[in-house]
């Protein structure tokens, strides 16, 4: 749908490469993935040029960023996922979708709270 020649392995890191610091390896772990999977998904993404190792100044692992094409393809990523997103949700009926809708706005509560002030 994004017209991204990456694998699914790859897609998924460059997603989370761009939102969290942890270790690639680590990261996979944490959604079933082996270590040679990831391994072979930045290699994948390194090797496409989507992604550039930046060392982190304290000799430990360098951190991976995303290079211009990263953030490119990233974009066509998140783009294509909301669309397909937004097609299941139209396909649903109107009753499941105000369910949605409320578990939406719990969570929004959740992650952003009213500011309380006691002035």
């Amino acid at each position: 749908r994004a017209g991204v020649d990456v694998g699914p392995v790859a897609a998924w890191l460059l997603v989370q490469l761009d939102t969290k610091t942890e270790e690639p390896v680590a990261l996979g772990k944490s959604r079933g993935y082996d270590a040679e999977e990831v391994r072979a998904a930045l290699a994948e993404l390194r090797g496409r040029g989507l992604i550039a190792a930046e060392s982190s100044g304290d000799g430990n692992k360098p951190q991976w960023v995303l290079t211009r094409e990263g953030c490119e393809i990233l974009a066509r990523l998140i783009d294509a996922r909301r669309a397909h997103l937004a097609d299941i949700f139209a396909e649903w009926a109107p009753a499941k979708r105000q369910e949605l809708a409320a578990v939406m706005r719990r969570l929004a509560d959740e992650l952003v709270p009213d500011v309380q002030t006691n002035v």
